[in-house]
């Protein structure tokens, strides 16, 4: 299965509470995950194509329609639960069309390309191309971003308040040091012989046996918090 990998970068660690970002697929055959473990962080799965059920919708801006799963965007709010001021949107675009997205000020966001090759007008006499799998940083302060699409056009927007905590991010665990993402790792690794134990940290998922995800060695430096510099 190919997994695309759009956020952490090197430059942008995070976007609002947002810290990864995966494209998995096409994928034809049935996925099958083994279990491994999560801490500091929510997974939020959302197929791009096949049966779903959907959200609230936004309301049309030019032809264009948004899908909000988590947050609030462009007044619909998704039920689901967060603990951070946060949006994440499927937007779809019509071809030839020119629409208005609006922002929060007070937060960040990004634009990832899905479908299409839309242009995202940053400033009046300025474009951007956003290609298929793109993530193109619009930062702090707008109240809106214009997309123009000459053709049919999926988009996702991702955004939320800046997060000021300095995080450490390794394999699958988010934390707010190194000793906390060593004692997450050495946990996971004492439950590989019993995950039903009454300790167990991160428990037995139903329908497997002992299948499960090894941790990956640590790196021999100390993790240290990862920074933006953009």
């Amino acid at each position: 299965m190919e997994v695309h990998r759009s956020l952490p970068q090197r430059a942008l660690p995070m976007v609002g509470a947002w810290c990864f970002l995966d494209r998995f697929g096409p994928q034809t055959a049935r996925m099958r995950v083994e279990p491994h473990p999560h801490i500091g962080l929510h997974t939020v799965p959302w197929p791009l194509v096949g049966e779903v059920r959907p959200l609230d919708g936004g309301p049309d801006a030019g032809g264009a329609t948004a899908t909000v799963v988590v947050g609030d965007f462009a007044g619909a709010r998704s039920p689901a639960t967060m603990h951070t001021p946060i949006v994440g949107a499927e937007i779809h675009v019509p071809a030839g069309s020119r629409v208005r997205l609006p922002l929060d000020p007070v937060r960040e966001y990004a634009l990832v390309g899905v479908a299409g090759v839309p242009e995202v007008h940053t400033a009046p006499d300025a474009a951007t191309a956003l290609p298929d799998q793109g993530l193109l940083y619009l930062g702090i302060h707008r109240d809106g971003v214009e997309v123009s699409a000459q053709r049919e056009t999926t988009l996702f927007l991702l955004g939320g308040e800046p997060f000021e905590s300095d995080i450490v991010m390794w394999w699958n665990f988010v934390g707010r040091s190194h000793d906390e993402i060593v004692a997450a790792r050495e946990a996971w690794e004492s439950e590989a012989d019993d995950t039903e134990r009454a300790d167990a940290r991160f428990g037995h998922v139903i329908g497997h046996d002992r299948e499960r995800v090894p941790a990956p060695p640590l790196p021999a430096v100390r993790l240290t918090p990862r920074r933006r510099t953009v």
